[in-house]
């Protein structure tokens, strides 16, 4: 026989005493098996009988598809339910608070109240409109309203009709960006358009047609651009002429052999050709030594040298103050003169506003700078003599019309002025690999050396 131990008394005043003390194994035990069988899905020692139904009712459609979808939409989402309760394990605190229903909040007398006009056929003022409003939308009857528009409104300026409909905001006390803040919460928020939408990018004609370029133009037109054209030709000929003389002294050819002299004569550089060496930090011959810098000795000052470095100081200061006053003196009679200066400043000013206005209006008819590269304007396409050709059959035409429009989008910052970048040329280098060499008979051994590898480099 085992000696069972003696049951110890505990307090069961608290729940932390009767959850330790209280032994709950069988209830456990239960409740796993019904979970257990909900898991599964039934009893395994049923029968198939017990465990199976066929079912023998016809599957015959009774509702419209329209219906059925108001059905479903009724139900609820699917979402929520891994949120529902499933389980058979009965809820072990019977008393538990729940949430009533919108049904069961009800008054008892609203209840009575809504069953006796059921009875009665009475249908409440606040929901005959809604009904109205069913039947009409089953019926398909839509009243409308001709709106009138008003086409001297601005659509994008909401801000005054914020402004209408809330005249508190329209106060002068109120800042604009608070007014904003309260218009974009109340819903009628203010579109801001920023004013280089409505302008131009550029103030030049879309197709810029040039007098004289006609296969039958007028001679003066015809000089005219022909001497354009010399004189941009002559330019561009100026232009590489200087670039000839400026580079001709920095890039020269020189020969081997000159190298080789510039080479030597630059290592020679400060080493002496003729004569003995001389060393010219030798110090001078003399019993006496002497440095550039002697001591400095710590000498006080006496009484009369501070008296006078003061008196010097005072004396300094004074004229000082003299020399101020005397020109507050001749600037009095110096005002005539201020006054023509300043005038003369204003209108320096003025001048060069005006300057800058004209030339802000000249840079509207310039192409602007959109990139890195500069806008080039084509080479404009001149005829020989048109006199030579007889009739337009022998006519050709010049350029492309393709290039000459991706010109002019250029020209009036529409496209950003670009050169295509054509891919980089591979290079062959020639290296040797001394680490691989084939064993060739002394007889066969050529002059050459190993063979070359051929390795591409990027």
């Amino acid at each position: 026989m085992t000696k069972t131990a003696k049951k110890r008394h505990v307090s069961m005043k608290k729940k932390a005493s009767w959850r330790k003390h209280t032994d709950i194994a069988d209830v456990e035990q239960f409740l796993e098996e019904q979970r257990l069988q909900e898991r599964i899905g039934a009893n395994i020692e049923k029968t198939d009988a017990e465990l199976f139904k066929v079912d023998k009712t016809p599957n015959l459609r009774t509702t419209s598809a329209r219906l059925e979808k108001k059905l479903r939409a009724q139900e609820p989402s699917k979402c929520f339910i891994s949120l529902e309760n499933n389980s058979k394990v009965q809820d072990p605190i019977t008393k538990r608070n729940r949430v009533r229903t919108l049904e069961e909040r009800k008054h008892p007398l609203l209840k009575a109240k809504i069953k006796r006009n059921k009875e009665l056929g009475i249908i409440p003022e606040r929901k005959l409109q809604s009904m109205t409003d069913r039947i009409a939308a089953s019926k398909k009857v839509i009243v409308t309203k001709e709106k009138e528009i008003d086409f001297q409104k601005d659509l994008w300026d909401g801000e005054e009709e914020g402004m209408k409909e809330n005249p508190e905001l329209a106060s002068s006390w109120v800042n604009k960006d608070l007014k904003q803040y309260h218009l974009k919460n109340l819903g009628i928020d203010t579109v801001k358009v920023p004013q280089i939408t409505y302008e131009r990018r550029s103030q030049l004609k879309a197709i810029d047609v040039l007098p004289g370029t006609s296969y039958n133009p007028n001679k003066e037109d015809y000089d005219s651009l022909i001497g354009a054209v010399v004189e941009k030709e002559a330019a561009h000929m100026k232009q590489s002429e200087k670039l000839n003389r400026s580079l001709k002294a920095v890039y020269q050819k020189t020969t081997k052999s000159e190298l080789k002299r510039r080479k030597r004569t630059e290592m020679r550089e400060g080493f002496p050709t003729n004569g003995p060496i001389r060393d010219d930090d030798e110090q001078p011959s003399g019993d006496e030594y002497k440095t550039t810098n002697p001591p400095v000795r710590n000498r006080k000052k006496d009484l009369m040298k501070r008296r006078k470095q003061k008196e010097h100081r005072l004396r300094m200061a004074q004229a000082e103050k003299d020399k101020t006053e005397l020109k507050k003196i001749k600037d009095l009679g110096m005002l005539k003169m201020y006054k023509k200066q300043i005038k003369k400043n204003e209108e320096v000013l003025i001048e060069r506003k005006e300057d800058r206005a004209v030339k802000q209006e000249l840079k509207k008819k310039q192409p602007r700078r959109l990139a890195r590269k500069k806008f080039e304007e084509e080479d404009i396409q001149v005829e020989d003599n048109p006199e030579d050709l007889g009739n337009l059959r022998k006519l050709k035409p010049l350029g492309s019309i393709l290039v000459d429009r991706f010109k002019s989008m250029q020209k009036r910052n529409i496209l950003v002025p670009n050169v295509k970048r054509m891919p980089r040329k591979r290079r062959l280098v020639r290296i040797k690999k001394n680490a691989f060499k084939e064993e060739v008979p002394q007889s066969k051994k050529s002059k050459k050396g190993p063979k070359q590898k051929l390795k591409i480099h990027d």
